[in-house]
């Protein structure tokens, strides 16, 4: 499971990380557009139940150019075939030569001049969503088209849960993989899904805000030069790489989120003291000098003393290496683990040398030590289990149908 879990976090990589400015419910109101907070020299007001905001800002933001008229008081604003006019204390305002109805108008307020966000949006034919509980306005400018479902889109390999595993599916994962086990496509498929269903299930903070935020980022995706590229690469289809995508961005924003665990400085120690090994080494560069320091080693040779004479590594003499799995080279990490304590190894070959091992007792290093040098980090692992666990109790609810 571990594994599995680490395989789709690698998968995740494939996505741009997202640009997301979360907000927590509150007394003012804050804007988006496309996912993106607009910035406000004047803070955006409720006047009769509209949410006014400053003219030139949200114009800007949602990619129209504007001009002020002081003659008449009006703001002309232009994007592409669209022209709007709005001026102060007027309860209309104008597209393209037609008066639209407004039910609050432009007006002045700290020598600023406030438009109803809606209204101008709507007139540019853009969406607007207002969330109450954060007390926010989401403006979408972006259209993104549908997808066209090909033969391998409505073709079902599998279902896992409730999720039907389209052929363009599998094969995008197949490819990012490079797996050709079925069933081992499959599994990782099936932890992608119970990822994305436990964070799905519990929630995540400005849900809307950052739909539009995948939404644009996947916009600029599917009208970027790459993204056909994407499509041949692995094998699959416009549908199936927009689905991937966006549950990836939804993973990946939703971690963030994830509870954050305290832990007390002894089970720290301990989770050390259970998963880390600590080691001392002798690195040299030559065969033949390697062979030499095992035979002298074997015959009865002080470790300490032939590392400090021969040792081209600048380790700690007297702590040595303390890690867990994953920190170092594969050769290095694999024999570190598999010796005893006392055990001194044959000789290790890796990109740095040729290594002589020794295996000390973790007990020799305090508690003290540990979490002032790695309580950071075995609190992200401490972390991650518990993710883990939370993901592999949704997978053993999923079934797998083919």
């Amino acid at each position: 499971m571990k594994r599995l879990i680490s395989f789709v976090f690698a998968l995740l990589i494939l996505v741009p990380s997202l640009a997301f400015a979360g907000v927590s419910a509150q007394s003012t109101v804050t804007v988006f557009v496309d996912g993106t907070m607009v910035e406000f020299d004047v803070a955006p007001q409720i006047i009769n139940d509209r949410t006014m905001v400053p003219m030139r800002a949200i114009f800007e933001q949602i990619g129209a150019e504007v001009t002020w008229d002081d003659s008449t008081k009006t703001a002309i604003s232009k994007k592409g075939d669209i022209t709007v006019k709005i001026s102060i204390g007027e309860y209309k305002l104008n597209k393209n030569g037609v008066d639209i109805a407004i039910d609050v108008p432009a007006q002045i307020v700290d020598s600023r001049t406030l438009v109803p966000v809606r209204a101008i949006s709507e007139s540019f034919d853009c969406e607007v969503f207002w969330d109450d509980a954060t007390r926010s306005v989401r403006v979408v400018t972006l259209k993104l088209s549908a997808p066209v479902l090909t033969e391998n889109d409505n073709t079902v390999v599998c279902t896992i849960g409730d999720a039907k595993i389209s052929k363009a599916t599998y094969n995008l994962y197949a490819a990012m993989t490079a797996l050709s086990d079925e069933n081992a496509v499959i599994e990782v498929i099936k932890t992608y899904e119970a990822m994305y269903k436990y964070h799905n299930e519990k929630g995540v903070p400005l849900a809307g805000v950052l739909s539009d935020v995948i939404n644009t980022q996947i916009y600029k995706l599917v009208n970027g030069g790459a993204y056909a590229q994407l499509i041949a690469q692995y094998n699959t289809t416009d549908a199936a790489l927009r689905d991937y995508l966006e549950k990836s961005y939804f993973i990946t924003y939703a971690q963030a989120f994830e509870p954050v665990g305290q832990y007390t400085d002894a089970q720290i120690a301990a989770y050390a003291r259970e998963n880390y090994v600590r080691t001392k080494h002798i690195l040299v560069k030559d065969k033949a000098q390697a062979e030499k320091i095992l035979a002298e080693l074997k015959n009865g040779a002080s470790f300490e003393e032939m590392t400090k004479e021969h040792s081209i590594d600048s380790m700690d003499v007297e702590t040595g290496y303390v890690f867990g799995k994953g920190r170092m080279v594969k050769s290095f990490e694999e024999t570190s683990f598999a010796l005893a304590e006392g055990e001194i190894s044959e000789l290790v070959v890796s990109e740095y040398g040729y290594h002589i091992i020794k295996k000390y007792p973790m007990s020799e290093i305090t508690d003290e030590y540990i979490v002032k040098t790695f309580g950071e980090d075995i609190r992200a692992e401490l972390d991650n289990l518990a993710y883990q666990t939370n993901v592999k109790a949704v997978m053993e609810q999923l079934t797998v149908s083919k």
